[in-house]
């Protein structure tokens, strides 16, 4: 379900007008809900999204158009090299032939060893990697020693 901080807001008990702020927040949480659903169907999935949060690397990829067989993933170097291509079949408007290379270059903190890609039912290709979790703090206790560090000559 959407939350939608407009009815929160104006439902608030503290605003001084709960029925009509009540029925324009209804209304206007409609609209949003109504606005998410079409954008939802129209645009349902970018052609690629790349996102680098403090737990992991992501790559989605619309792929639809190819078969597992079609898309190759590998790194070299320092990048994510996807290529996908299709010979020429048949479609709505005729015949097409499809073929794209995509590099992306891997952020620091990613380790090449960890990526890994799956390709969902939809036609979604992921490939994701855990970023490296930086050294934490910690503190070192001091403990007393009975015999001196340093002797004499």
């Amino acid at each position: 379900m959407v939350s939608c901080f407009l009815q929160d807001e104006l439902t608030n008990e503290n605003n001084g007008c709960p029925n009509l702020c009540r029925s324009l927040a209804n209304v206007l949480c409609w609209i949003q809900k109504g606005w998410q659903v079409l954008t939802q169907f129209f645009f349902p999935l970018p052609c690629f999204q790349m996102k680098l949060d403090k737990d992991k690397f992501s790559v989605l990829l619309d792929v639809k158009h190819f078969s597992p067989e079609e898309i190759h993933v590998k790194v070299v170097g320092d990048y994510i090299e996807v290529h996908a291509k299709h010979e020429e079949r048949p479609d709505e408007h005729g015949y097409i032939s499809r073929e794209f290379h995509r590099r992306y270059t891997i952020p620091k903190g990613v380790d090449p060893a960890a990526i890994t890609s799956a390709l969902s039912p939809e036609g979604v290709l992921s490939i994701t990697a855990p970023t490296k979790t930086p050294a934490l703090e910690r503190s070192i206790p001091i403990t007393r020693q009975e015999k001196p560090a340093v002797t004499g000559k």
